[in-house]
């Protein structure tokens, strides 16, 4: 039986990177925010990084069981049912609550802290812009800035 590694490492960069954008190659505060360079610079504590990767682990360490009783086409399926649900969304100017994803992980009977505290900082807060702005800095902005 081939389970995945729980022990963690350590996620550090070797350099500080500064993203640059706008006319003039220089961070835009007012648009993507502050910078937060401790974690570029500083090695968070193990136990830190084990903690934010927990629910990874425990999913790899399910498929893995899964795939060791069941085969590989129960994983797989779960996996495709996962990716379907995630690629379905919103309008960006509209919070969505991804209720589907929930169900299919099991967490729509359960409260925790992410039911009360949003994990995404932007989409906890009430949006002045139109939606036709936020519309438009979505489909228009460059595509490198979309996977970050």
């Amino acid at each position: 039986m081939d389970l995945p590694s729980l022990k963690p490492k350590p996620d550090v960069a070797e350099k500080v990177q500064i993203k640059e954008t706008g006319d003039f190659s220089a961070y835009n505060t007012m648009t993507d925010g502050f910078m937060s360079v401790r974690g570029q610079l500083c090695s968070p504590h193990v136990l830190e990084q084990s903690e934010k990767k927990f629910k990874g682990n425990a999913e790899k360490m399910r498929l893995a069981y899964l795939q060791s009783c069941q085969g590989v086409h129960a994983p797989l399926k779960i996996m495709y049912e996962k990716n379907a649900v995630k690629k379905t969304q919103r309008l960006p100017f509209l919070p969505s609550s991804n209720i589907a994803l929930e169900t299919l992980e099991g967490r729509d009977e359960n409260i925790d802290f992410d039911d009360y505290i949003f994990a995404d900082p932007v989409e906890g807060i009430e949006s002045i812009a139109t939606p036709h702005m936020v519309m438009e800095k979505v489909l228009f902005a460059p595509k490198d800035q979309m996977n970050m």
